[in-house]
């Protein structure tokens, strides 16, 4: 099978057990062509192919490779990619606390503190946080 074909199929299958799922192929072809003295010496032709998985789950991105362009390979590659949100969901992407401090914190009135916020349905959220000012 070829490897757009395969990525393609198994793309169908994980595609809904993420909030994002991306598959990206990457396809190598070389080939090496060696002279000695003014005469061909050895020629030399190889490909080479692989897959970067990139899954968002819970507004957590993880990433997951192989250059095993198999049912098998790209299986493991994709459940690393989900390993890597659940190791990356321990860590808070914003501190509840530190907003509430920020929010009432006097300021000048041109000062604006954009915070990130990856919602945990998956949406990207900017938040605003204009501090009170004297003018």
């Amino acid at each position: 099978m070829q490897t757009k074909d395969l990525s393609f199929q198994e793309f169908k299958k994980y595609k809904s057990e993420a909030d994002f799922v991306a598959f990206k192929t990457v396809t190598e072809k070389n080939r090496d062509f060696n002279v000695r003295n003014g005469k061909p010496d050895d020629f030399r032709e190889s490909n080479d192919a692989g897959l970067l998985v990139e899954v968002m789950i819970d507004g957590h991105m993880g990433y997951g490779a192989t250059s095993e362009m198999s049912t098998e390979g790209i299986r493991y590659a994709f459940q690393k990619a989900k390993e890597m949100t659940k190791a990356a969901a321990k860590i808070p992407v914003v501190d509840e606390n530190l907003l509430q401090q920020l929010a009432g914190r006097p300021g000048q009135a041109d000062d604006v503190i954009a915070i990130l916020v990856l919602a945990p349905a998956a949406k990207v959220h900017l938040a605003e946080i204009r501090t009170a000012g004297n003018g």
